[in-house]
């Protein structure tokens, strides 16, 4: 595949992965423990399909990879419950 590919399945894969962590956060909010176990492994598999859809794109050195890393990973850390 090539560089381009890359970007555009990145393009798909990273609306999914905001929406999967949104509504693990949502179902958690809604106090439904299971669903929002069920969501959060997706939310968490998603992430996993993004970080695999990034790599390549970095490997052939494309400058926009490091702003994606960082946003994909404070998504999650953001949106943290504090006590």
């Amino acid at each position: 595949m090539t560089t381009g590919l890359w970007i555009a399945l990145d393009h798909v894969v990273a609306p999914l992965s905001v929406a999967a962590w949104f509504a693990a956060g949502a179902t958690l909010a809604l106090r439904r423990a299971r669903p929002a176990l069920a969501v959060l492994v997706a939310a968490v598999l998603v992430t996993l399909v993004r970080v695999v859809t990034v790599a390549p794109a970095g490997c052939a050195g494309r400058s926009h990879v490091e702003n994606r890393r960082f946003t994909a990973f404070l998504i999650p850390i953001r949106f943290r419950r504090r006590r």
